[in-house]
């Protein structure tokens, strides 16, 4: 797996969303630019494929001659579970084109699967675990001929007829001690409406449908108030007050003292943005959304998932859906608009199940739904 090449070039492949059609066909890849700013800022030549911009119908072969023809040496593939086949198949064929190159894999699903996929799929030469800041200029070493492979912390890999697994990186306690991401390194990001920003980390909660949890070991963690304003004051100076910036977490408005003082902190610094935001409706009330959409917040996504008391505790989400209507009536009466996201198909899901998620659905009366199969 060692390259000759005295300076490497790394690329890194988001993951692909083809043929889902209310996904934009550009996206922000924040995880692949936090990855890549760590790179770009230790002089490594680093590039950010915008995939989704390539191919809207994903003819694998054409994308990966595309991505072939940008000479890299490393290509690193983001993954998530509902399109790993789509990731695979262009990391075989970019394989075939240069056997040479160095494949690498990580993101969610990669890291739940990483002994199955080095094992099924000999074309991936390493999976990185977890949060890869801090791994990956050593594995960037290691696949330059500096250090051995086996010193690079939260990788796995297959080798002489067996997998390894060095030791699991521990968690970025301070968020803070990341550098703000380079968002100049995603080409298409003068085109983009939305620009995502990370306010923090990890949940607490436990889901049984969701990989958050496994990721990030349970740990939930965010950044400060003071350094989200001002990397929101740098986006609005550097892109315009016209983008639509997300706080792209699963659950990053818990605390109600922290979203105060966001909220105050964007009023006092005078930023005209509009922004939204991922919660749980249990934590959410009259007050603090009537808070955020003074702050600029014109739109909350919260998963109810179930209708179905009985499915909430199967499922591990726990809402207490009996004030579920009359909470997001009160709390969204004059606020901003609000999504609702649901799953069906869930195992154990009866059919009386199922018609209380649509009941509920259609009481609701929201501004935007989702609806997935977990199947």
């Amino acid at each position: 797996m060692c390259i000759n090449a005295e300076k490497p070039r790394f690329l890194l492949v988001p993951t692909p969303f083809g043929g889902i059609s209310d996904c934009p066909k550009s996206y922000l890849p924040l995880g692949l630019l936090s990855v890549a700013t760590v790179l770009h800022n230790a002089g490594i030549e680093t590039e950010i494929v915008d995939i989704n911009a390539l191919a809207s119908d994903f003819t694998f072969s054409n994308v990966a001659e595309d991505i072939m023809a940008r000479q890299p040496d490393i290509i690193g593939f983001s993954t998530v579970g509902a399109y790993y086949h789509l990731t695979i198949d262009m990391a075989r064929r970019c394989k075939e084109l240069i056997p040479k190159t160095t494949i690498i894999f990580g993101g969610p699903q990669a890291t739940l699967t990483d002994e199955a996929t080095v094992t099924a799929f000999p074309f991936v030469d390493v999976v990185v675990r977890g949060e890869a800041e801090r791994s990956i200029i050593p594995l960037y070493e290691a696949i330059s001929g500096k250090r051995d492979l086996m010193e690079v912390p939260g990788v796995t890999f297959f080798s002489h007829g067996q997998v390894i697994r060095t030791p699991d990186v521990p968690l970025i306690e301070d968020l803070d001690l990341l550098p703000d991401p380079s968002y100049e390194l995603f080409p298409s990001i003068n085109n983009l409406e939305i620009i995502y920003v990370e306010d923090g980390r990890g949940c607490p909660y436990r889901c049984s449908f969701c990989c958050t949890n496994v990721f990030w070991h349970k740990k939930f963690r965010t950044r400060s108030v003071e350094r989200v304003v001002h990397l929101l004051k740098k986006l609005a100076f550097q892109y315009g007050n016209n983008k639509r910036f997300v706080f792209i977490q699963d659950t990053p408005f818990l605390s109600e003292k922290r979203i105060i003082q966001l909220c105050e902190a964007i009023k006092r610094e005078n930023l005209d943005i509009r922004w939204r935001c991922y919660s749980r409706i249990d934590h959410l009330d009259e007050t603090i959304v009537h808070k955020m959409a003074d702050a600029g917040c014109d739109n909350i996504f919260f998963g109810i998932e179930s209708g179905s008391q009985r499915m909430q505790k199967i499922i591990g989400k726990k809402l207490d859906l009996s004030n579920t209507i009359n909470t997001t009536r009160l709390a969204f009466k004059q606020g901003p608009s609000y999504t609702v996201s649901f799953i069906t198909g869930f195992p154990d899901e009866t059919v009386e199940d199922l018609e209380s998620t649509i009941n509920l659905a259609m009481a609701l009366k929201y501004d935007c739904g989702k609806c997935r199969d977990i199947q």
